[in-house]
């Protein structure tokens, strides 16, 4: 949905106002079921049970080096980073399937990138970003020790990862 606002530009209207009037206008997803879920109020979801049901999902998919950052104080992008390695590009994809279907009992729409390769995925569910890698890709990046580092001590030490 577009607006410009008196001004004569037009720029996207973003809000609940525009998705409602987007899925009212479109013959596709008229279905009644999509206005409830737009409209439905906000509730927020708890970080820690949020991030113990990603933990758990990994561990029963037999994830490798699961390590979880505390971005607090680091960046505004999210709270939690959360990496796991996958010994094929197939175990990564059923990895991310099983996340991000958890995700969405939490009602968590979580966006994905990578899924196609499936080398690199990477799963943002607002406050918690997860990536899951091949090991030999994670190596490769090392996005931990990147995450890690302590801007007080310009990245002598890391005192904010958790092993699982």
């Amino acid at each position: 949905m577009w607006h410009n606002g008196g001004t004569g530009h037009r720029r996207p209207q973003f809000g609940l106002g525009a998705m409602t009037r987007t899925f009212e206008d479109s013959s596709s997803c008229a279905d009644p079921k999509w206005e409830l879920i737009i409209n439905a109020p906000h509730t927020p979801v708890d970080l820690e049970k949020t991030v113990e049901c990603i933990q758990a999902s990994l561990e029963d998919d037999k994830a490798l080096d699961v390590v979880t950052i505390d971005l607090v104080g680091k960046t505004s992008i999210a709270d939690r980073m959360i990496v796991a390695s996958g010994g094929s590009a197939r175990l990564v994809n059923a990895m991310t399937e099983h996340i991000v279907e958890q995700l969405k009992s939490f009602g968590i729409l979580p966006k994905t990138e990578g899924r196609a390769q499936s080398d690199w995925v990477l799963i943002d569910a607002g406050d918690v970003i997860i990536h899951i890698f091949r090991p030999e890709v994670r190596a490769f990046y090392n996005i931990e020790k990147i995450w890690a580092m302590s801007p007080e001590t310009d990245g002598q030490d890391a005192p904010s990862i958790q092993t699982a």
